[in-house]
C-alpha cells in the first residue's frame, strides 16, 4: 500500500496518471521474493516489501520512456517501457560502471562478487560474513559503495555482519546483466574460464591448439584483466597440451624406432636370400664338379680296360705267329 502511495503520489499534480491496475501490478512485480518449499524447491510469490530505489528507478524509466503528449499511464505502457526486469538491469549496470570508477578489471570483480557470492547456482540470495579490509574478495569499501545504491543491504544476525542482496527481484536482472557483459568485454577463454570453474574444473572443458595460443598471447598483452580462474585455466590448458606433446613426440619415436627395425629385418632378410642363392649355386657346382669328376675316373677305367685288351689281343697275335714259324 505504501509502495503503491509512493507512485501515485507524483502524478497528483500532474496530468498524466496511471489506468486502473497498473500500479498494482508493478508493486506485485517489484515485490517478488523466492520461497522455499517443503521439497526444497524455491517459487516465486509475491512478497511484502519493496526497495524504495527499485520503485523509484522502474517508476522514473518508466516516465521518462513515455510521449510527452501519452498522459495516461496503462499496462501497454508498462510493457513496452516499463519493463521492470530491464529497468533494473540497467540501474544496476549504471551503479557498478560508477562503483568500477572505469576500471574493466575492477568492475569484472564486483559482477563476480555478486555472481559468485551473492547469488547461489539455484537462483536464491545468500548472504557474506563481513571480512577485514575485504569480504570474498572484494575491499569493504567498494561494497559500502554499493551500499549507497541499494544494491546491496547490510543485516545484524547472530553478533555478526552479513552483506546480501538488496532484494530478490534483482537476481534475475543481475545475472542478465553479468552475462551481457562478459559477452560484450570478456575474451572467449575468459568465459570458458568461468563456466570451468564452476563446473569443478574438468579437464574435458579447457582449451588446445589455436584456441590456446590466441587465449595466451591475449593474456601476455593483458595481464592486468586476467582473474584467477583464468589464470588456473590457462595453467591447466597448457600443463594439458604439453602432456599431449610429450605423448606425440613418445608415440612418433616408437614408430620410428620401428620402420627402422622393419627396415633392418627386411635388409636381413635379403641379405639372406642373396646367401641362399649363392648356396645353392655352390651345392650346384660341388655337384657338377663331383660328376665330372667321377666321369674322368670312369673314363679313365674304360681306356684302361681298352688298353689291356688291346695288349692281349696283341700278345695272342704275336704267340700265335710265333707258333705258326716254328710249326
Amino acid at each position: 500500500e505504501a509502495a503503491a502511495e509512493a507512485m501515485e503520489g507524483p502524478t497528483q499534480d500532474s496530468p498524466r496518471k496511471f489506468a486502473e491496475g497498473v500500479v498494482e501490478q508493478l508493486v506485485k512485480d517489484l515485490a517478488q521474493v523466492q520461497v522455499q518449499q517443503p521439497n526444497g524447491t524455491f517459487v516465486a510469490q509475491t512478497g511484502l516489501h519493496v526497495e524504495p530505489m527499485h520503485l523509484q528507478v522502474v517508476c522514473i524509466g518508466l516516465w521518462d520512456r513515455m510521449a510527452p503528449e501519452d498522459l495516461l499511464i496503462d499496462m501497454d505502457d508498462v510493457t513496452t517501457f516499463g519493463d521492470v526486469g530491464k529497468a533494473l538491469a540497467n540501474y544496476y549496470e549504471s551503479s557498478v560502471a560508477r562503483v568500477a570508477a572505469g576500471d574493466a578489471g575492477n568492475e569484472r570483480r564486483i559482477r563476480d562478487w555478486f555472481d559468485d557470492h551473492l547469488i547461489t547456482a539455484d537462483g536464491v540470495r545468500r548472504q557474506v560474513l563481513l571480512g577485514v579490509d575485504q569480504s570474498e574478495g572484494l575491499p569493504n569499501t567498494q561494497i559500502e559503495k554499493l551500499q549507497d545504491t541499494y544494491l546491496v543491504r547490510v543485516e545484524q544476525r547472530a553478533r555478526a555482519t552479513w552483506f546480501e542482496l538488496a532484494h530478490d527481484r534483482l537476481i534475475k536482472p543481475v545475472r542478465r546483466s553479468n552475462e551481457e557483459w562478459r559477452s560484450r568485454n570478456l575474451a572467449l577463454f575468459q568465459r570458458q574460464a568461468k563456466l570451468w570453474a564452476e563446473n569443478a574444473r574438468p579437464d574435458d572443458m579447457l582449451f588446445a591448439g589455436s584456441e590456446l595460443a590466441e587465449s595466451l598471447r591475449f593474456a601476455e598483452s593483458n595481464p592486468e584483466r586476467l582473474s584467477e580462474d583464468d589464470k588456473a585455466f590457462l595453467e591447466k590448458s597448457q600443463g594439458m597440451r604439453d602432456r599431449a606433446e610429450a605423448e606425440l613426440q613418445r608415440t612418433r619415436k616408437i614408430e620410428l624406432q620401428a620402420r627402422e627395425i622393419t627396415t633392418k629385418n627386411e635388409e636381413i632378410l635379403a641379405k639372406n636370400r642373396r646367401l641362399h642363392v649363392l648356396l645353392w649355386f655352390s651345392v650346384l657346382g660341388a655337384g657338377a664338379l663331383i660328376a665330372l669328376g667321377v666321369s674322368l675316373v670312369e673314363i679313365q677305367r674304360r681306356n684302361a680296360e681298352t688298353a689291356t685288351k688291346n695288349a692281349e689281343l696283341e700278345h695272342r697275335s704275336l704267340f700265335g705267329g710265333l707258333r705258326r714259324a716254328v710249326g
